[in-house]
């Protein structure tokens, strides 16, 4: 629990994480990179992306940004890479949106 104030006894419970996922998301493929763009979620502060090139999801996010939109760059061209994507706040990390996939020309 949180203060409100130095001088307050009141405490306000934590934040809640979202409720729901990401939703929109897409993979749009170019030479050597990808840009995956998504729908923003009530209450997110931050989105966390992550990445799989052979079916296995790492727990840590390739990277947490504040926007709704990543680009990729520095990718083989020829590779399939899937991406998935979850809304953030102070309370926790929210559900993992559908997967998406692309592949670098």
């Amino acid at each position: 629990m949180r203060r409100l104030s130095r001088h307050s006894p009141i405490f306000v419970p934590p934040d809640q994480p979202p409720s729901v996922a990401p939703a929109g998301v897409t993979a749009t493929a170019s030479r050597g990179q990808i840009v995956i763009q998504w729908s923003g979620v009530s209450g997110a502060t931050r989105y966390h992306v992550f990445r799989s090139e052979n079916g296995v999801w790492d727990a840590t996010p390739l990277t947490r940004v504040t926007g709704k939109y990543f680009k990729n760059s520095g990718l083989t061209n020829g590779t399939t890479y899937s991406y998935r994507v979850a809304a953030a706040n102070y309370g926790g990390v929210g559900p993992a949106s559908d997967v998406v996939t692309a592949m670098p020309l």
